[in-house]
């Protein structure tokens, strides 16, 4: 006959720590100067909006034959369209500084309608309509910024 083994050691035993509660994939435990899940949504999808209502700026200066300044250099274009675009990803990705690049984003619309404002007030006046849409979207989001720990 075997004999039976003694109890385990209670004072060497260690019990593993428990799992996580759920995934961070979707951003649920932002860290500190992060978004929150909601601010960050609302933040990516203004800018989302934002990105696409200067394409229709874009279209609307083409059809009237008074196009913006620039639509008529890709490098204006690409400086005009790459802030906000990259206001919107990193706010999709819940960057820290997506709200910093949000306001850099709106600086930009607003020189881009102060440039245009003697050969197309129009347009000029729907990109710094976009800038104040910009603007206001991006401070409120600062509400949803997670707080440094002390």
């Amino acid at each position: 006959m075997v004999p039976i083994p003694p109890p385990p050691d209670r004072e060497r035993q260690t019990i593993p720590p428990p799992p996580p509660q759920g995934p961070d994939v979707l951003g649920a435990f932002p860290r500190p100067g992060e978004l929150t899940l909601g601010w960050r949504w609302v933040l990516t999808i203004g800018w989302i909006s934002i990105v696409v209502g200067m394409f229709a700026v874009f279209q609307t200066g083409e059809t009237i034959h008074k196009p913006p300044f620039w639509a008529d250099s890709w490098v204006a274009f690409a400086l005009v369209f790459l802030l906000p675009a990259l206001a919107a990803t990193a706010a999709l990705m819940n960057d820290r500084r997506a709200v910093w690049f949000g306001f850099a984003a709106v600086v930009s619309l607003l020189v881009s309608g102060l440039v245009d404002w003697g050969s197309s007030p129009g347009l000029a006046a729907l990109m710094v309509a976009l800038a104040v849409i910009g603007l206001l979207t991006t401070a409120s989001s600062l509400a949803g910024r997670m707080p440094k720990s002390t």
